[in-house]
């Protein structure tokens, strides 16, 4: 079993990764939910708001926080969002890496 300093060294080096990750992707300023959503587009990219919200980890948050996080990320041109071919409302989001710096 890991130790507690152990622990919470990775935690501190998971958290300046992520600092560094979302400065890099322009999203620095951005709601720390809004940058959790983009990292779960990023690493399932094709992924739709219901899949989101049935995340584990997303849990707590109600559906128009996620979707307020998914807004935000398509109206900066962060995510790109395509129409589902078997399914005409769902709306398919994949992070747009050209924006990286």
């Amino acid at each position: 079993m890991k130790s507690d300093l152990v622990k919470s060294k990775e935690i501190w080096w998971y958290l300046k990764s992520k600092k560094k990750l979302m400065d890099s992707l322009g999203l620095g300023d951005a709601s720390a939910t809004t940058q959790d959503v983009a990292i779960c587009i990023i690493t399932r990219p094709g992924i739709i708001i219901k899949d989101i919200m049935k995340d584990d980890y997303f849990s707590g948050l109600c559906k128009s926080t996620i979707k307020r996080s998914v807004i935000y990320l398509t109206n900066n041109g962060h995510v790109i969002s395509k129409r589902a071919s078997y399914d005409k409302r769902c709306m398919r989001l994949m992070f747009n890496l050209g924006e990286i710096k």
